[in-house]
């Protein structure tokens, strides 16, 4: 790309605790290839160092500013809050970065490449390359497994596929999802923007490569996701499966699909308003549970995460 044709990048960074990781991470996002790359880092009330290194970058670089949220918001919120906030007329692009990642230099550019070709009101992501954040051990690739899982709206109403560490939107994706402002966030930032995107935009999943490596801990909650999606079976994955039977009927996918459904169902074509609104209804109708245990869009990739599935529908703990 030429100089004047470059376009015009804000990268949103919620920022918690980093350590040593956030240089290296703001140092992979700063050199990006062919984009002019500018980046807002979140804190969410670090006790660790990582706000006197955001703000010494804030200092030193015009294309980086930082802020601290006056409470804890969570990550959720701290992404969304971003969002919120965020002038969808002085950027052409919007990316998520987490803030102890590693990225390759031709994150953005691809992305920016294939949204191009989208056209408006477009949600980009990809593949990650998980690594072990002591030993440097590549843990996976995401796999074919989750290329289905991650394209197909009744799957992602029922669990989280699109990670939002890859996730980059263009501006018009943005003014909707701030046309629809909440106030709280049943799932996590990536889920929701994903089946916003899935239900009433475009989304390009870019599933066959990975610009990103994902540093991950034993304690972080994605190591528990990487086991259970795409490890091999074991009794710890199955006992994980079995608990989900009992957890409290805190109905988590049941509220951001009403909350899916009442913000943007207008804008949905009919079918996906129907399953959107088949969702949001299972925690007040038997009948309705009984349809979404049989439906064949809403579906987990494996017999066994299946069949759970469907037991936790006509158990009403979705």
């Amino acid at each position: 790309m030429s100089e004047r044709a470059r376009p015009r990048i804000l990268v949103l960074m919620a920022a918690y605790n980093a350590g040593e990781h956030l240089e290296d991470q703001v140092e992979s996002i700063l050199v990006q290839d062919d984009v002019d790359v500018h980046l807002l880092i979140s804190d969410d009330g670090s006790t660790d160092g990582t706000v006197e290194r955001g703000e010494a970058y804030a200092r030193a670089l015009a294309q980086v500013a930082f802020r601290r949220n006056p409470e804890n918001l969570g990550c959720t919120r701290n992404f969304m809050q971003m969002v919120a906030d965020a002038d969808a007329a002085s950027y052409d692009y919007f990316a998520f970065a987490d803030d102890d990642d590693f990225w390759l230099t031709d994150k953005l550019a691809r992305a920016v490449e294939l949204l191009a070709c989208a056209g408006p009101r477009t949600l980009y992501y990809s593949d990650v390359t998980h690594v072990d954040a002591e030993s440097g051990r590549v843990l996976s690739s995401d796999s074919p497994m989750y290329a289905s899982c991650a394209r197909n709206l009744g799957t992602c109403l029922v669990s989280n596929w699109a990670a939002g560490c890859t996730m980059v939107f263009d501006a018009e994706l943005l003014r909707l999802l701030q046309a629809r402002p909440q106030t709280c966030f049943p799932r996590h930032h990536d889920a929701w923007v994903h089946l916003v995107a899935l239900s009433c935009a475009k989304t390009v999943p870019d599933l066959g490569h990975s610009s990103i490596i994902h540093r991950i801990t034993h304690e972080n909650v994605t190591f528990d996701r990487i086991e259970r999606d795409f490890g091999r079976f074991s009794a710890k994955r199955m006992g994980a499966a079995l608990g989900q039977l009992f957890h409290a009927r805190e109905h988590t996918f049941t509220d951001a699909a009403a909350l899916l459904s009442e913000s943007y169902g207008e804008l949905m074509g009919r079918e996906n308003r129907e399953l959107v609104r088949l969702v949001a209804s299972l925690p007040r109708s038997a009948k309705a549970r009984v349809e979404a245990a049989f439906n064949p869009a809403l579906r987990l990739p494996t017999p066994l995460e299946d069949a759970l599935l469907k037991a936790r529908i006509l158990g009403n703990y979705l």
